[in-house]
């Protein structure tokens, strides 16, 4: 009988460490025909799998050659080739390298005829084998080939947040302050009233619509608080980051919604407008070569100004689900990370060092 009584109780205690054990790290919920996995914590508890390795340093005071000396540089693009653009902002160039950081052109120049540069201050994507560069303060796209020959100057209506480019060469635009506009009922909106993103063609028109913003009892809050920072991978699926909002999507190239992510953060969302900059979620969204999300976010909220040293990175599998977060130490002070191409993770430092880090994913 005592036999009996102990094969039971450790048949009860396999069974309540097998369910310690196999203890889910999130959930998965449908929710009109979406899945909205919310992330815990991550999967992979606290050990490091994944981890940024420096590979090199390009640019700095002590650089001496020419080809190399950046100047307030802002922005960086890889190509399907490897090839490396930087662009130069105070120098108003772009700089192309191979993917060995071999010198290969420069081309542009400050001005404001055809190809030239207004601004230093601008930003940078690439798309449909061309070099959209942003210039936000004037609201003009000066648009390259992948050999530095200019194609056109393109006018728009300011985006209020990040864009992307399709292999199409079409824009994906944060479309809520155009959609508000055209919004007759201003005063009585409600999900699904407002898109969240525009695609349109160079000249401006729009093409289709997808998305839908969420709507704030401020009028004025819309637009602020659906701005977002955008990736395109290589199957022009399209991921989307909200700065003030606990929410990551993944849309198909037609726009539909494929997933939601939403995860356990220390801080709350803000639906007054005069809050939501205290209150950002994100920075910025990157795609890596195994098809896994990376996401800028922050450790904390401060009841001021947002502190650069607070940033971390998330990684999530190509479902959605949280990984890891890469250490807080990894993310140099004063660096912004502006791309993630295959295993090689960039960062620029603007105003200091005034150089471009090269990382490496690394895989433990």
């Amino acid at each position: 009988m005592k036999q009996k009584y102990a094969f039971i109780i450790f048949i009860l205690l396999s069974l309540l460490l097998s369910c310690g054990k196999s203890e889910k790290t999130y959930t998965v919920e449908i929710k009109d025909g979406v899945k909205h996995i919310h992330n815990n914590a991550p999967l992979w508890g606290e050990e490091q799998k994944i981890n940024l390795e420096l590979v090199r340093k390009i640019g700095g005071p002590d650089e001496k050659n020419e080809n190399y000396m950046l100047f307030k540089p802002c922005d960086l693009e890889v190509d399907g080739d490897g090839n490396i653009y930087v662009l130069d902002g105070g120098n108003y160039r772009i700089m192309k390298y191979d993917k060995e950081w071999n010198f290969i052109k420069s081309f542009g120049q400050r001005g404001e005829g055809p190809g030239e540069l207004r601004d230093y201050q601008l930003t940078s994507q690439l798309g449909g084998n061309k070099l959209f560069i942003i210039d936000d303060r004037y609201n003009i796209i000066t648009v390259f080939d992948t050999d530095g020959n200019f194609l056109r100057n393109v006018r728009y209506d300011k985006f209020g947040s990040d864009f992307g480019i399709l292999s199409t060469g079409e824009l994906l635009t944060n479309g809520v302050r155009e959609s508000i506009v055209e919004n007759r009922n201003q005063g009585n909106l409600k999900e699904g009233d407002i898109s969240l993103i525009y695609v349109k063609d160079l000249d401006g028109n729009k093409i289709r619509e997808f998305g839908k913003a969420k709507i704030y009892t401020e009028i004025n809050a819309n637009s602020r608080g659906n701005f977002f920072t955008i990736a395109v991978d290589t199957n022009d699926s399209i991921y989307v980051s909200f700065m003030h909002q606990n929410r990551i999507e993944k849309y198909s190239p037609a726009g539909e919604l494929l997933f939601r992510i939403i995860r356990d953060l220390p801080f709350m969302e803000s639906t007054k407008i005069e809050t939501m900059m205290r209150n950002v979620f994100s920075r910025g969204i990157y795609i890596d070569n195994k098809g896994r999300i990376w996401v800028l976010g922050l450790k904390s909220q401060t009841s001021s100004k947002v502190l650069i040293e607070e940033l971390i990175l998330e990684v999530y599998n190509p479902e959605g689900i949280l990984l890891t977060r890469v250490p807080s130490e990894v993310i140099p002070s004063l660096q912004k990370l502006q791309q993630i191409h295959g295993d090689r993770v960039f960062f620029i430092d603007t105003y200091i060092q005034m150089c471009v880090y090269e990382y490496k994913i690394v895989e433990k």
